[in-house]
């Protein structure tokens, strides 16, 4: 029986965990405690729960000997390990062979049977009620579809990539709202799982309402927040200030960015609104999943297809009005998200192609290779204006999967600055000057500066004067200004992991590549990628590592398929 010490993929705490499980009950066979590590490793890979049955698509797998495999496939309930007929115990075994932790599985089956319960609300609703295509003769028919569901019913899930018309089906959905409501006040929360995004959603339906002249939409909501701080986040705890015996008051729910939502936050979300309040979350479900445990929005569109019930619900937006079909960029996605590397692979490098792979630099040619790019920085050092050194951030931006190491945002943000820096002839003792990009790494309410906010560190050119930080405002304040001295925790941002860009858009992506082989290297995160591009993405790296990339697809463990469908 291969020992939990065996297995080098396992931390203390796993195996800590195996060994508080094995002295609860001293009867419990060994696969029990090695059981409890793995379904705290899978835990932290972003899975809900342990596959008992697939454990041949599991990384710790090939450090398993074949009596370990046979035993944890046929593990039984025992005085630590309950089914769902006896969920008292810490660790839940399901008939499908999961495994999970308590905690997972409570919010797991509270969130399946908040959707159910909505959806079996809304079962007898019919979808065709007054509806013409002619009524949305300015939208694609997705969209009006997509208008037109969420009318009707009170859940709504919506999945498209940049460039689908995702804002513009929100402002007609409202339009569609505040007409059916008439002349009864309603109250409309927008919000994200992180306030980068949240103020993205803001800033892009504010733009697009002023390219709709004639849409009448009533007031649109003027304030976006995180999910926290919407639901109410009470510190050092898993609960919130809006839940099933306090709900949230809103008549209207939109989130933005759904595919970055837990379990946990799904779950909390779901519970806290109002029995006829009517939810409308917006993602891309092809995507980077949560940071924490669940791809919660992707298992739901894909149960979608085999649940008719859960279809009427989900809406996928396909025509993508930014990019022409015939653009090599618009065809390399659409290859990734499918999974066809060859595709992906004929589209570089074609005459005006706006997609381009470029040979893996090595350690000692990285500055010349990034030399070029050096100067889209110097423009920022000297931009007329704050507001104009801001606009120039969206122009270019270095993404790369690594945290760590010369190819990760470390090194490549050290290797930018100096090159920044010795392009305007500064010494090298000056750490900070102006043309500098930023980025905030940790939610501040007071400043209403949030994790994951980009913005730039300026002062006039040729003039001697105090070195601010600028960030991006409302309308009522467009553009905010904040001592450097003041900051929340931030660092520099020439370089942002690509979990990181998640929500932002740039005229030019160059991606980064890791040199060999990674596990973090997926489909979800090449396409997450390539799509914060409006115009053209180039590549570092190799053929072999955009196939990996793209051959890899994230997997995340759940009942969710198991239940939906």
């Amino acid at each position: 029986m291969t020992s939990v010490t065996d297995i080098p993929l396992l931390t203390t705490l796993d195996r800590s965990l195996a060994a508080f499980v094995e002295k609860q009950d001293a009867s419990c066979p060994p696969e029990i405690g090695l059981a409890a590590a793995l379904a705290s490793f899978a835990i932290r890979q972003g899975h809900v729960c342990l596959d008992l049955g697939n454990l041949e698509v599991n990384e710790i797998t090939p450090y398993l000997d074949k009596e370990s495999q046979a035993a944890l496939q046929s593990l039984k309930p025992s005085s630590i390990i309950g089914s769902e007929n006896e969920v008292q115990k810490p660790i839940i075994l399901t008939k499908q062979n999961k495994l999970y932790f308590h905690r997972n599985w409570h919010y797991e089956q509270r969130l399946i049977n908040a959707i159910k319960e909505r959806m079996n609300r809304d079962g007898s609703l019919d979808l065709k009620e007054n509806y013409t295509y002619d009524n949305y003769q300015h939208l694609a028919p997705e969209q009006a579809k997509a208008v037109q569901t969420a009318k009707i019913l009170n859940m709504v899930f919506i999945s498209g990539g940049p460039g689908t018309g995702k804002t513009t089906t929100v402002l007609y959905i409202l339009a569609e709202i505040f007409k059916k409501a008439g002349n009864r006040d309603l109250q409309v929360a927008l919000a994200a799982p992180t306030g980068k995004a949240a103020k993205r959603i803001s800033e892009s339906l504010q733009s697009e309402f002023r390219n709709l002249p004639n849409l009448e939409s009533g007031n649109l909501p003027t304030e976006t927040m995180t999910l926290h701080r919407l639901l109410g986040y009470q510190h050092n705890s898993s609960q919130f200030r809006h839940n099933q015996q306090f709900p949230l008051p809103h008549d209207v729910v939109i989130v933005d960015e759904a595919s970055m939502l837990d379990l946990l936050l799904f779950s909390k979300l779901l519970e806290a609104l109002k029995p006829d309040a009517k939810l409308i979350l917006l993602g891309d479900r092809f995507q980077l999943a949560s940071v924490e445990a669940g791809s919660i929005f992707g298992d739901l569109i894909e149960a979608s297809q085999f649940n008719d019930l859960l279809s009427r619900h989900c809406v996928e937006l396909k025509q993508n009005f930014r990019l022409g079909i015939d653009n090599a960029l618009f065809a390399a996605c659409e290859a990734a998200k499918a999974g066809n590397a060859s595709t992906v692979l004929e589209t570089f490098d074609k005459a005006n192609s706006t997609i381009r792979l470029r040979p893996f630099p090595q350690t000692r040619i990285l500055p010349s290779a990034f030399e070029k790019l050096a100067q889209h920085f110097v423009h920022m050092s000297k931009a007329v204006s704050p507001s104009d050194a801001l606009a120039q951030i969206q122009k270019a931006c270095i993404l790369t999967p690594l945290r760590h190491g010369p190819y990760g945002v470390e090194g490549l943000n050290v290797l930018l600055q100096s090159l920044h820096r010795n392009a305007l002839g500064l010494p090298e003792s000056e750490n900070y000057f102006s043309g500098q990009p930023v980025i905030i790494t940790e939610n501040n309410y007071i400043h209403r500066l949030f994790n994951g906010d980009v913005g730039i560190l300026y002062t006039e050119p040729e003039k001697v004067g105090p070195l601010y930080a600028y960030f991006q405002g409302n309308e009522d304040e467009p553009i905010r200004r904040f001592p450097i001295s003041g900051l929340p925790t931030h660092e520099l941002a020439y370089a942002l992991t690509v979990h990181k860009s998640q929500g932002s858009e740039y005229d030019t992506v160059q991606l980064v590549l890791p040199e060999t082989e990674s596990p973090i290297l997926t489909r979800e995160l090449f396409y997450t990628a390539l799509s914060r591009s409006r115009n053209e993405v180039v590549i570092w790296g190799t053929a072999d590592t955009v196939s990996q990339a793209i051959n890899h697809r994230t997997h995340r463990n759940s009942g969710i398929l198991d239940t939906m469908i």
